[in-house]
C-alpha cells in the first residue's frame, strides 16, 4: 500500500532549540478529524514525515478538505513544511531515502518557516464587465487608437466593415485589463511597504482565482505579529477597493505556509505528485 506524504517537520528527538514532548505529539494526532486518514510518522536524518497509508488517490473536494484538516491540526502544534499536493511513495524506505536526499534543504526551509503562518490578500482585477471608470475607459481608448495608427473618420470605420471591430475590442479589453492589473500590483506593493517590519516574506503574483482575475499578495507572518498584520490588511481591504475601483478585496488565512513552502520546495524524487 502506498504512502501519501502530508508534511515534514523536525524530528522531535533531534530538535535543538525546543524538544516536542511525546504527549504533545499525541495531542496533535488527536486533533485530526476522526473521518480523516490516520497518520503515522517516519523519522530519519533529523526529520519527521507525516504520512497516511492509502489504497487509491481520492480526487474530490472531501479528500482536499481532509488533507487540509490534517495539516492544519499538526501546524497548530509545531512548525511544518506543508505540501499543497500529496506525494505518493512506494513504502517507508522510499520516504526515508527522500528525507535523506533533501535533509539540508528541508532543515533550511523549516528554519525559514519557523513559527509562521500565511495570510493572503487577493485584489480582483477590474474588467470591462466589472465596469471601469469612464475616464480611464476613454483614455485607454484614445491610447489604443494611437497605438494602432491614425484614427479613421466615422465613414471610413463603417466602410471598413465589422470584421475590424472584434479585433479592436479585444485589444482594447486587453489594455483595460493590463491597466487594472498594474493598478492592483501597485496597491499591493504600496501596502507591502507598511508591513516590512512585521512580516518575514512577501510574494505578489497575478493569475486567476475562483474564476476571477486576481493580484494576490501572500505574507509569511510570525505568529506574534499576526493580529497586527491582520488589522493592517483588513483596513487596507476596506479602502483599497474604492481607491482602485475594484470589487472587494479578499483576506484569507491564517493558514499553514503552503505558498512559501511551494516556492522553495523541489519536486520529490521518486514520488508521484497527485492533486487532492
Amino acid at each position: 500500500m502506498a504512502l501519501m506524504l502530508y508534511c515534514i517537520g523536525a524530528d522531535p528527538g533531534a530538535m535543538s532549540s525546543r524538544r516536542l514532548a511525546a504527549d504533545e505529539t499525541d495531542a496533535a494526532h488527536g486533533a485530526i478529524d476522526a473521518r480523516d486518514t490516520p497518520l503515522q510518522t517516519i523519522s530519519a536524518h533529523g526529520l519527521t514525515a507525516w504520512v497516511g497509508a492509502i489504497a487509491e488517490v481520492a480526487q474530490d473536494a472531501q479528500a482536499a478538505l481532509a488533507f487540509g484538516r490534517a495539516i492544519e491540526a499538526l501546524h497548530q502544534r509545531m512548525t511544518l513544511i506543508p505540501l499543497r499536493y500529496g506525494c505518493l511513495f512506494a513504502d517507508t524506505a522510499a520516504v526515508e531515502a527522500h528525507l535523506g536526499a533533501q535533509q539540508h534543504h528541508y532543515r533550511a526551509l523549516l528554519e525559514a518557516l519557523k513559527g509562521c503562518v500565511e495570510l493572503s490578500l487577493r485584489i480582483p482585477v477590474a474588467t470591462a464587465e466589472a465596469g471601469l471608470d469612464a475616464g480611464l475607459d476613454a483614455g485607454l481608448d484614445a491610447g489604443l487608437r494611437m497605438d494602432l495608427g491614425p484614427a479613421r473618420d466615422r465613414d471610413s470605420d463603417e466602410a471598413a466593415g465589422a470584421e475590424l471591430r472584434p479585433g479592436y475590442s479585444y485589444l482594447l479589453e486587453r489594455k483595460r485589463r493590463l491597466a487594472a492589473e498594474q493598478a492592483a500590483v501597485r496597491a499591493a506593493e504600496a501596502l507591502g511597504q507598511r508591513l516590512t517590519s512585521l512580516v518575514r516574506r512577501r510574494d505578489i503574483e497575478s493569475g486567476w482565482f475562483a474564476g476571477q482575475a486576481m493580484v494576490s499578495a501572500h505574507y509569511l507572518v510570525p505568529r506574534e505579529q499576526l493580529q497586527q498584520v491582520e488589522r493592517v490588511l483588513q483596513e487596507a481591504a476596506l479602502r483599497g477597493a474604492a481607491e482602485i475601483d475594484s470589487a472587494p478585496w479578499l483576506l484569507s488565512g491564517p493558514w499553514p505556509p503552503y505558498h512559501f513552502a511551494a516556492l522553495a520546495e523541489p519536486p520529490p524524487a521518486g514520488s508521484t505528485d497527485h492533486h487532492v
